[in-house]
C-alpha cells in the first residue's frame, strides 16, 4: 500500500527545498556576475603615477672670512729713454726694509753717475714729516715740514729756504664727510696765493675750481666717470669756462691703459700708453704725438711687499 507523508510535513519539506534551490542559485550568480573587491584595488594602484619625493632644501651658504697674502708692488725705479733709446734721466727709490715707506729718492741724468738731486724723507709717528731737497753738492736747497689734524689728516705743509726761512705755505680744509674741500697756497708771510676748491657728487670729485690771489676764477677741472665708476674725461677750462683741452682715459682692468690728451677741438695732441705687469703694476710708458710719432719711453722697476689680510667667501 502506499503511503503519503503527513500534509503539514510534506508542506513543511517543499518549503525548505525550495528554500535551499533559491539560496544556492542566488550565491551561484553571485560568485559569477560581482569580481572580488580587492584584486580591482590592486589593479587601480598598478597603474596611478607615483609622485616624486620631495628634494630637500640645500642649506644657506654662511660668510666667512679667511687670511691671505696679497702682494703688493712698490716702485723703486723709474727711467725715462729718448725717442732713439739713448737714456734721459732715472729716479731711485731707497726704502724701508719692510718696504713700506721711501726713505730717499735720488734723481740722476745720462751726462753724470751721482745724483743731480737727493730727497730725503722723515717721519714721526708712522706718518711722513719732512721732505729735505739736496743739491748735486749736497747743500740744502729747501725743507717741506708737513703737519696734520686730529683726524690724522694733512693740514699744512711749510718750506723752507736753505737757512729756514720760510718760503711758501699751504693749508687744507675738509667737509664734514672728510673729504677734501679746499687748498690754499700761501707765500712766506701767510698771504693767499691761490685758491682751489673741490666740488663733489655722488661721492666723487666732480670738479675743481681755481682762483688767484684776488679771489678770481683762474680756470677749473671737470671730471667725467665711466659705468664702473671710474675716471674718463678730464676737461680744462680757462677762467671765463673755455674749453682748453681734455684727456680721455681707458683701463685694462682696474689699471689704467692709456691718456689721450686732446685738444679743444678734439684733435689728438699726444698719447701715453702704459703695459702693464701681472700685479696690476705699470711697467712701460710710450707716449706719442698726435701724429703717431714715438716721443719717448719710461720703464718701471718694482720690488713685491707682502701683507696679511682677509678675504669673504661663502661656504
Amino acid at each position: 500500500m502506499k503511503r503519503f507523508p503527513h500534509p503539514k510535513i510534506a508542506a513543511l519539506t517543499t518549503i525548505l527545498m525550495a528554500a535551499a534551490l533559491l539560496g544556492g542559485s542566488c550565491a551561484s550568480r553571485a560568485a559569477v556576475a560581482t569580481p572580488a573587491a580587492p584584486p580591482a584595488k590592486a589593479a587601480a594602484a598598478e597603474q596611478a603615477p607615483v609622485a616624486p619625493a620631495p628634494t630637500p632644501a640645500a642649506p644657506a651658504k654662511v660668510a666667512k672670512e679667511r687670511s691671505v697674502v696679497v702682494k703688493v708692488p712698490v716702485l723703486v725705479k723709474w727711467t725715462a729713454y729718448y725717442p732713439d733709446g739713448l737714456l734721459d734721466q732715472y729716479v731711485s727709490y731707497k726704502l724701508a726694509d719692510d718696504l713700506g715707506s721711501v726713505l730717499e729718492e735720488d734723481a740722476y741724468d745720462a751726462s753724470r753717475p751721482d745724483p743731480i738731486q737727493r730727497v730725503v724723507y722723515a717721519y714721526a709717528g708712522g706718518r711722513l714729516s719732512a721732505e729735505t731737497t739736496f743739491e748735486a753738492e749736497g747743500d740744502v736747497r729747501s725743507r717741506k715740514e708737513i703737519s696734520y689734524d686730529a683726524a690724522g689728516r694733512v693740514a699744512s705743509e711749510r718750506t723752507l729756504d736753505s737757512k729756514g726761512a720760510a718760503i711758501s705755505s699751504s693749508a687744507y680744509a675738509y667737509d664734514a664727510t672728510g673729504r677734501m674741500a679746499e687748498w690754499r697756497a700761501l707765500d712766506g708771510e701767510g698771504g693767499v696765493q691761490a685758491t682751489v676748491a673741490y666740488r663733489w657728487k655722488d661721492g666723487r670729485l666732480a670738479r675743481v675750481d681755481m682762483a688767484d690771489a684776488t679771489g678770481a676764477s683762474s680756470g677749473a677741472v671737470e671730471l667725467e666717470y665711466g659705468p664702473a665708476g671710474a675716471l674718463a674725461k678730464r676737461y680744462y677750462r680757462d677762467a671765463g669756462g673755455k674749453l682748453q683741452k681734455y684727456e680721455a682715459y681707458a683701463y685694462s682692468g682696474p689699471a689704467l691703459a692709456s691718456v689721450e690728451r686732446r685738444r679743444a677741438d678734439g684733435t689728438l695732441s699726444s698719447i701715453a700708453v702704459y703695459e702693464i705687469g701681472a700685479l696690476g703694476e705699470r711697467v712701460l710708458e710710450t707716449n706719442y704725438d698726435g701724429s703717431g710719432a714715438v716721443l719717448g719711453t719710461v720703464k718701471y722697476e718694482y720690488k713685491v711687499r707682502e701683507e696679511s689680510g682677509t678675504e669673504i667667501y661663502y661656504e
